[in-house]
């Protein structure tokens, strides 16, 4: 398609464009469960003013949001807009690249919201429209839409996973009685909003305390599509956890010991992974990198203290998911324990979603450098 028939580059974007860009970003969030590796993302198509076709990217090897919303926009009459919430990509992975969807249809500007940092896109995609002679717009929302894929993100530019923290507590800290009793700290509708965390995710990492005491399974809800089968990573230094622990009952697990640790069984289910652990510690930065040779991009930590102040020692935890029971225990085992700081030096916590599952109270947030 020639250049003539695409529309003015430089365009700057309007409160329309907004508008049709939060209707992309939601369709975008429809993949929250369903397509990891890959990022979530929306389009939509306007002509005229109004929406004429829509589309998302519902699981990773399906189609992409781009062509899926072009495939659906019957009678190809343009010009139009395109509006993306992440850059199309330009390589040919389990689906064709997006820009070669685009060049096909008579699209005349795309707006797009994010770059995306992947280094086989990461601005190729756009420079490939322009060359085209598209009119392109970045930036649009770019915020939103960098925040709806985070984990992506910092997967792409880090190359570690990124790492949620999950505690739940009572309001004075505790996460068990000083017996080491925790059944149940917060309401049935907090745990199982506790449990939908698991959708989200990857992997799972939890310590051998936890593991021994609660011997849970650390299943998913399975609310929502298939996906692959969620990572259930046990810290396990000296290789104390049951061969017949709930944990290796189903799915994979990834049973990580120390190098010296004597393992009498490897459940079927379990593949065994040495790492050094001074003082009974693994290091964080290792276990991460393995774990993203897994093609693991999205960690919760649902540990105990100790666990959890491993992470927040190595500074190697982007998030936390806090859930408060409506109790003050006094005495106990706190949430965090091997891990301190100055009140200056403390680290900070923008919670980003506040509720009250069950009367009890929830906070997620983003762990950041205090104000």
């Amino acid at each position: 398609m020639s250049s003539a028939r695409r529309g003015a580059a430089g365009a700057a974007p309007s409160d329309a464009d907004h508008a049709f860009m939060a209707r992309a970003l939601a369709l975008a969030g429809r993949g929250l469960y369903s397509t990891s590796p890959n990022p979530m993302v929306g389009a939509v198509v306007v002509r005229e003013g109004r929406i004429v076709a829509e589309g998302w990217h519902r699981h990773a090897g399906g189609a992409h949001a781009e062509a899926s919303a072009l495939a659906r926009w019957r009678p190809r009459r343009g010009p139009a807009t395109l509006y993306v919430t992440l850059e199309p990509c330009v390589h040919q992975g389990r689906t064709p690249p997006c820009v070669d969807a685009i060049l096909a249809a008579p699209v005349a500007r795309v707006v797009v919201a994010a770059q995306d940092p992947d280094p086989r896109v990461n601005g190729r995609g756009i420079a490939a429209l322009k060359k085209a002679g598209i009119a392109v717009e970045v930036g649009v929302r770019g915020p939103e839409a960098a925040f709806l894929n985070r984990s992506f993100f910092h997967a792409r530019t880090t190359g570690l996973p990124y790492v949620i923290l999950k505690s739940a507590m009572t309001l004075d800290g505790r996460i068990a009685d000083r017996r080491g009793g925790s059944f149940w700290i917060t309401s049935e509708a907090a745990r199982r909003e506790g449990k939908r965390l698991r959708e989200e995710v990857d992997a799972i990492v939890a310590g051998s305390r936890t593991v021994r005491v609660d011997d849970p399974f650390l299943a998913r809800l399975r609310e929502h599509p298939p996906r692959p089968p969620l990572l259930k990573v046990i810290l396990d230094p000296e290789a104390a956890v049951p061969a017949g622990a709930r944990v290796f009952g189903d799915g994979r697990v990834v049973w990580v010991v120390g190098r010296s640790a004597r393992v009498r069984r490897l459940p079927a289910t379990a593949s065994l992974l040495r790492l050094s652990a001074p003082g009974g510690r693994f290091p964080v930065e290792t276990l991460l990198r393995n774990l993203a040779a897994l093609g693991v991009q999205s960690v919760l930590v649902e540990g105990g203290g100790e666990t959890v102040g491993g992470f927040l020692r190595a500074g190697l935890a982007q998030e936390a998911a806090l859930f408060y029971g409506m109790k003050v225990m006094g005495e106990g085992v706190n949430a965090v324990t091997g891990f301190s700081n100055s009140v200056a030096g403390a680290i900070g916590f923008r919670p980003f979603a506040v509720r009250r599952p069950g009367g009890d109270l929830y906070l997620r947030g983003s762990l950041c450098s205090p104000a």
